[in-house]
């Protein structure tokens, strides 16, 4: 959160802007500081360990 704070200005706020992480949390935290700061931003909820570990597992029994 400290280096996302100290590189706002490096940022294109007319970008659209998406965060994960691994549990959701950091992502939210994320969130939060980009949205005050005027960024157009959107979290993907779930978490990306969530995801990832459900996409394993229908890939490997082909659902």
């Amino acid at each position: 959160m400290d280096e996302l704070r100290e590189h706002l200005t490096e940022l294109d706020k007319n970008q659209p802007l998406v965060v994960s992480c691994q549990s959701g949390l950091r992502s939210y935290n994320a969130e939060r500081i980009l949205k005050s700061a005027g960024f157009d931003v959107k979290n993907l909820d779930g978490a990306y360990g969530i995801y990832s570990k459900v996409t394993n597992e229908l890939l490997e029994n082909k659902i």
